[in-house]
Protein backbone atom coordinates (compact mmCIF):
# COMPACT_ATOMS: atom_id res chain seq x y z
CA UNK A 1 0.00 0.00 0.00
CA UNK A 2 2.87 2.38 0.83
CA UNK A 3 4.57 1.54 -2.48
CA UNK A 4 1.36 2.21 -4.39
CA UNK A 5 0.99 5.56 -2.64
CA UNK A 6 4.64 6.38 -3.41
CA UNK A 7 4.11 5.49 -7.07
CA UNK A 8 0.96 7.61 -7.18
CA UNK A 9 2.78 10.56 -5.65
CA UNK A 10 5.68 10.19 -8.12
CA UNK A 11 3.20 10.19 -11.00
CA UNK A 12 1.45 13.23 -9.55
CA UNK A 13 4.79 15.03 -9.12
CA UNK A 14 5.75 14.22 -12.73
CA UNK A 15 2.38 15.51 -13.95
CA UNK A 16 2.77 18.75 -12.00
CA UNK A 17 6.35 19.16 -13.25
CA UNK A 18 5.14 18.73 -16.82
CA UNK A 19 2.35 21.21 -16.18
CA UNK A 20 4.87 23.76 -14.84
CA UNK A 21 7.10 23.20 -17.85
CA UNK A 22 4.13 23.71 -20.20
CA UNK A 23 3.15 26.92 -18.39
CA UNK A 24 6.73 28.24 -18.62
CA UNK A 25 6.93 27.39 -22.32
CA UNK A 26 3.56 29.05 -22.94
CA UNK A 27 4.70 32.13 -21.01
CA UNK A 28 7.89 32.32 -23.06
CA UNK A 29 5.91 32.04 -26.29
CA UNK A 30 3.56 34.81 -25.16
CA UNK A 31 6.50 37.05 -24.26
CA UNK A 32 7.97 36.57 -27.74
CA UNK A 33 4.58 37.19 -29.32
CA UNK A 34 4.15 40.38 -27.27
CA UNK A 35 7.61 41.62 -28.28
CA UNK A 36 6.80 40.88 -31.92
CA UNK A 37 3.49 42.73 -31.67
CA UNK A 38 5.18 45.73 -30.03
CA UNK A 39 7.80 45.89 -32.79
CA UNK A 40 5.10 45.59 -35.42
CA UNK A 41 3.15 48.37 -33.71
CA UNK A 42 6.22 50.61 -33.79
CA UNK A 43 6.71 49.89 -37.50
CA UNK A 44 3.05 50.71 -38.14
CA UNK A 45 3.36 54.03 -36.29
CA UNK A 46 6.42 54.92 -38.35
CA UNK A 47 4.55 53.99 -41.52
CA UNK A 48 1.60 56.19 -40.49
CA UNK A 49 3.95 59.13 -39.92
CA UNK A 50 5.59 58.66 -43.33
CA UNK A 51 2.21 58.38 -45.06
CA UNK A 52 0.97 61.52 -43.30
CA UNK A 53 4.12 63.36 -44.42
CA UNK A 54 3.65 62.12 -47.97
CA UNK A 55 -0.01 63.17 -47.91
CA UNK A 56 1.06 66.64 -46.83
CA UNK A 57 3.60 66.75 -49.67
CA UNK A 58 1.03 65.59 -52.24
CA UNK A 59 -1.46 68.24 -51.08
CA UNK A 60 1.32 70.81 -51.44
CA UNK A 61 1.68 69.73 -55.08
CA UNK A 62 4.96 67.77 -54.89
CA UNK A 63 5.19 65.69 -58.11
CA UNK A 64 7.90 63.39 -56.73
CA UNK A 65 5.69 62.39 -53.78
CA UNK A 66 2.81 61.67 -56.16
CA UNK A 67 5.03 59.50 -58.37
CA UNK A 68 6.51 57.70 -55.35
CA UNK A 69 3.02 56.98 -54.02
CA UNK A 70 1.86 55.62 -57.38
CA UNK A 71 4.97 53.41 -57.60
CA UNK A 72 4.43 52.17 -54.07
CA UNK A 73 0.79 51.32 -54.80
CA UNK A 74 1.88 49.35 -57.87
CA UNK A 75 4.54 47.45 -55.92
CA UNK A 76 2.08 46.77 -53.09
CA UNK A 77 -0.45 45.35 -55.55
CA UNK A 78 2.22 43.09 -57.06
CA UNK A 79 3.32 41.91 -53.61
CA UNK A 80 -0.31 41.25 -52.67
CA UNK A 81 -0.81 39.13 -55.81
CA UNK A 82 2.35 37.15 -55.07
CA UNK A 83 1.35 36.68 -51.43
CA UNK A 84 -2.09 35.47 -52.51
CA UNK A 85 -0.54 32.98 -54.93
CA UNK A 86 1.87 31.82 -52.26
CA UNK A 87 -0.89 31.43 -49.67
CA UNK A 88 -3.00 29.47 -52.14
CA UNK A 89 -0.11 27.13 -52.98
CA UNK A 90 0.65 26.63 -49.27
CA UNK A 91 -3.02 25.85 -48.63
CA UNK A 92 -3.06 23.33 -51.48
CA UNK A 93 0.13 21.70 -50.19
CA UNK A 94 -1.33 21.48 -46.68
CA UNK A 95 -4.46 19.90 -48.12
CA UNK A 96 -2.38 17.43 -50.13
CA UNK A 97 -0.28 16.60 -47.05
CA UNK A 98 -3.40 16.02 -44.93
CA UNK A 99 -4.86 13.74 -47.61
CA UNK A 100 -1.56 11.84 -47.89
CA UNK A 101 -1.34 11.45 -44.11
CA UNK A 102 -4.91 10.14 -44.01
CA UNK A 103 -4.15 7.63 -46.77
CA UNK A 104 -1.03 6.49 -44.93
CA UNK A 105 -2.96 6.29 -41.67
CA UNK A 106 -5.63 4.18 -43.37
CA UNK A 107 -2.96 1.91 -44.86
CA UNK A 108 -1.27 1.55 -41.47
CA UNK A 109 -4.60 0.73 -39.83
CA UNK A 110 -5.29 -1.95 -42.44
CA UNK A 111 -1.82 -3.44 -41.97
CA UNK A 112 -2.17 -3.42 -38.18
CA UNK A 113 -5.54 -5.15 -38.49
CA UNK A 114 -4.02 -7.79 -40.78
CA UNK A 115 -1.11 -8.24 -38.36
CA UNK A 116 -3.48 -8.78 -35.43
CA UNK A 117 -5.45 -11.33 -37.46
CA UNK A 118 -2.26 -13.19 -38.39
CA UNK A 119 -1.08 -13.16 -34.79
CA UNK A 120 -4.41 -14.61 -33.66
CA UNK A 121 -4.11 -17.36 -36.26
CA UNK A 122 -0.51 -18.18 -35.36
CA UNK A 123 -1.03 -18.01 -31.61
CA UNK A 124 0.03 -21.19 -29.78
CA UNK A 125 1.77 -22.55 -32.90
CA UNK A 126 5.25 -21.85 -31.51
CA UNK A 127 5.54 -25.38 -30.18
CA UNK A 128 5.25 -26.77 -33.70
CA UNK A 129 8.50 -25.09 -34.76
CA UNK A 130 10.43 -27.82 -32.89
CA UNK A 131 8.56 -30.48 -34.85
CA UNK A 132 9.30 -28.66 -38.09
CA UNK A 133 13.03 -28.47 -37.37
CA UNK A 134 13.12 -32.13 -36.34
CA UNK A 135 11.30 -33.09 -39.51
CA UNK A 136 13.70 -31.06 -41.67
CA UNK A 137 16.71 -32.59 -39.92
CA UNK A 138 15.37 -36.12 -40.32
CA UNK A 139 14.53 -35.42 -43.99
CA UNK A 140 18.10 -34.28 -44.58
CA UNK A 141 19.46 -37.42 -42.89
CA UNK A 142 17.20 -39.65 -44.96
CA UNK A 143 18.14 -37.83 -48.16
CA UNK A 144 21.86 -38.37 -47.44
CA UNK A 145 21.38 -42.06 -46.76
Amino acid sequence: EVRAEGARLRKEKAAYSQQLYDIAADREARIHETEHNEKQGQRMLERVRRLEDRETQIRAGDADATTATADEVEVSACIERLATLHARSVWELEKKLARQQKEQSDAISAMEKELRALRRRSKHLEAYWDFKYCWEASSELLDKA
